[in-house]
């Protein structure tokens, strides 16, 4: 989920387990702070901001993701 310059980005491996969320290279000043984002049926969804990357990580992620299947090495990861 993108808002502006900030995103929410999940990875799902397809196994069947819960997943990952990407997590910020920099652990923000108010972490606990939410940041809204709109889900794709319309409603306001607030995520805690030490969950929130910079869209431009978000971008790079899919794309690789798209090309590959995999997730961003580069990138840490929440397991869910």
């Amino acid at each position: 989920m993108f808002n502006r310059r900030q995103a929410y980005v999940h990875f799902f491996p397809g196994d069947g387990s819960a997943g990952a969320f990407a997590l910020p290279a920099v652990t923000p000043d108010n972490p606990d702070e939410s940041v809204e984002f709109l889900a794709n049926n319309g409603e306001p969804t607030p995520v805690q901001r030490w969950m929130v990357v910079d869209a431009s990580v978000a971008e790079e992620a899919i794309a690789l993701f798209y090309e590959s299947g995999e997730r961003m090495s580069s990138v840490a990861w929440e397991e869910l």
